[in-house]
């Protein structure tokens, strides 16, 4: 090989390894470009995924946060319906439960005056007017102190009769030493009548029936659908002032 083969060889190389370093970069720019548009193309899509499950979660909760309301809306409507429903049941109930009270308390108030008045005319106190279930109250707070039961009256006599389904001590206890002496200061308008005192009771021990007639009190006791005095022949009841 001649010096000038040599030459056109040398040249030739490096012609060719310009050639190919050109193509390598192109290549790669290539390789570059087609790397970053997928890329790009890879973020698009991540993003559009991201807001596509944005969006369905918004709108999942929306919807979620809507049915939530409807249903509340729904359950309140209902348990408004069912409450009305009730009350009116209630009412219902209470008006037939006053208008039975009524009746019966009419018939067992009309009994308890019949009672009361047909017992003391056996001791000769004939009665003209009764008054059932006197409430005293304090005067300045205006609350209930206590009841008198039934008080009976004519010109000159007042019976005060306590009523009770059981009778204990502690009870005739407060009669005889708490209310019965106040009575008159309570109710002035009985000040110049003579009082007597008795007692009415459903269910009480023998020792307490003997204590009270001993105290001469009327004993009043229930007999069926009536009311009858119980105190013994000869008992002759106590004037306390």
């Amino acid at each position: 090989m001649t010096d000038q083969e040599l030459k056109d060889l040398v040249a030739q190389n490096a012609i060719a390894i310009a050639e190919f370093r050109l193509d390598m970069k192109k290549s790669r720019e290539e390789f570059d470009r087609r790397m970053k548009e997928r890329d790009e193309r890879f973020d698009r899509k991540t993003e559009k995924f991201r807001e596509d499950f944005d969006h369905e979660i918004k709108k999942s909760r929306e919807e979620f946060k809507l049915e939530m309301k409807e249903r509340d809306e729904r359950f309140e409507r209902e348990m408004r319906k069912l409450n009305e429903d009730w009350d009116k049941r209630l009412r219902a109930t209470v008006k037939l439960r006053n208008k039975l009270w009524l009746i019966q308390w009419d018939i067992a108030e009309d009994s308890i005056r019949r009672s009361v008045e047909r017992n003391l005319s056996q001791y000769n106190i004939d009665i003209h007017n009764i008054v059932l279930n006197k409430e005293i109250k304090d005067e300045e707070t205006q609350r209930p102190l206590w009841e008198y039961d039934i008080i009976a009256v004519n010109d000159k006599e007042v019976v005060v009769v306590e009523v009770k389904n059981k009778v204990t001590q502690e009870h005739l206890n407060h009669f005889l030493k708490v209310q019965l002496p106040r009575f008159k200061e309570l109710l002035p308008e009985y000040k110049n009548y003579k009082l007597l005192w008795g007692m009415w009771w459903l269910v009480i021990k023998p020792e307490m029936e003997k204590l009270i007639e001993s105290k001469w009190l009327f004993a009043f006791t229930q007999n069926w659908d009536s009311f009858k005095i119980h105190n013994k022949k000869g008992f002759v009841p106590k004037v306390y002032w």
